[in-house]
């Protein structure tokens, strides 16, 4: 039995769209027999007991190249409805790995399948066509029970019958109006219940933009429904003050410029995932923090317009083309952390905020001013 000598504990941020979702993942190195496994901590983000699931898994080399792209099913399990989990199987990797990424294939849960970003609701299940119906036995089938042969009625039956239908005719009024009046009274309550949901929920939706709230008039962007190559987000949505965005906020958009109010204070972890055209992002707040993977691994993204931003560590994780950045200040001990990678193809041209000035800041970086 091999015993590592080298564990490194990695967060990891993942798309909250996803029913299941990487929280971290565990590194254990065996230095002398060069091998490599890793644990894996999935959230799972339905409420539903989660029973299967399949992901890729790309592993990358110190040099951010791609070196492998696998497969792994893992089953006969179940995890609760919105519950953190650890595989029990871990998966070996190849030694030169240090980085990874990992993207949902599908999850399988007690109702449904989840495929590619799909839900398939699999709790229907029917014992044969229409077109089997002729190949079903005979002796299968019901007997027919004979049909009773009618009754000649007399007068005095025919009398009777009249009176019963006369009294059914004059009490069948009172179920139609009571019909009318619950209709009526639902369709009130379905209108109260739109017009108060959003003040006593936290999570709610208006003008497109899904917002959490924070306190009674301030709320965070998690969602945005537009389409547009520019955005420029409010300050307010109607009583409500735009003061952070949140994880997966404008996930997958395909915006090439975002700005921001004033009133923003935050920039969460996974903002601003997979757009992949997006160039261009300013926000004129005097106080915002742009936190660890913020903006992770746009490559198309070149020029950050923040003057009074707080930089993270990590924030621009995998931005490797950018070149123009205002911000307040920054605590990382060299440029390249920002980027969390020695990696950097873009010559930066501005740089302009307060930073540790040390002769070591730019090591490995091209410098054009």
């Amino acid at each position: 039995m091999s015993s590592f000598n080298s564990i490194e504990k990695i967060k990891y941020t993942d798309d909250l769209s996803d029913a299941v979702a990487l929280n971290e993942y565990i590194v254990f190195g065996n230095e002398r027999s060069e091998e490599k496994y890793i644990v894996f901590k999935f959230s799972n983000n339905v409420n539903q007991n989660l029973i299967g699931m399949k992901f890729e898994v790309s592993q990358y080399d110190m040099h951010d190249n791609l070196i492998e792209r696998s497969v792994v099913i893992y089953n006969n399990f179940t995890v609760k409805p919105n519950a953190d989990f650890v595989p029990k199987a871990k998966l070996k990797v190849l030694y030169e790995c240090k980085r990874i990424s990992v993207k949902l294939l599908q999850a399988a849960f007690d109702r449904v399948l989840w495929n590619e970003g799909a839900y398939i609701d699999n709790t229907y299940k029917f014992e044969h066509y229409a077109r089997d119906e002729k190949y079903i036995e005979e002796t299968e089938r019901p007997k027919e029970t004979p049909k009773p042969v009618p009754k000649k009625l007399s007068k005095d039956d025919i009398q009777r019958f009249r009176s019963k239908n006369v009294t059914k005719k004059n009490v069948a009024v009172f179920p139609k109006v009571f019909f009318w009046i619950t209709s009526i009274l639902l369709v009130i309550a379905i209108g109260v219940t739109i017009y108060l949901f959003p003040k006593y929920s936290d999570r709610f939706s208006l003008q497109g933009y899904d917002l959490r709230r924070l306190s009674d008039n301030r709320v965070q962007i998690v969602g945005y429904e537009g389409d547009e190559s520019t955005i420029v987000v409010p300050k307010e949505i109607q009583e409500y003050e735009i003061v952070g965005v949140g994880k997966g906020a404008f996930c997958r958009l395909k915006a090439r410029s975002i700005t921001l109010p004033v009133t923003v204070t935050g920039i969460d972890a996974g903002a601003f995932r997979h757009m992949d055209f997006l160039r261009t992002v300013s926000c004129a707040s005097e106080n915002v923090t742009v936190s660890a993977y913020a903006f992770e691994e746009i490559e198309s993204l070149t020029t950050i317009e923040m003057a009074g931003a707080r930089l993270m560590k990590n924030c621009f994780y995998g931005c490797s083309r950018m070149s123009q950045i205002t911000f307040s200040e920054t605590g990382v001990e060299r440029f390249l952390d920002l980027f969390g990678s020695e990696k950097h193809d873009a010559t930066v041209k501005s740089f302009l905020g307060n930073y540790n000035r040390n002769e070591n800041f730019f090591e490995n970086v091209k410098i054009a001013w």
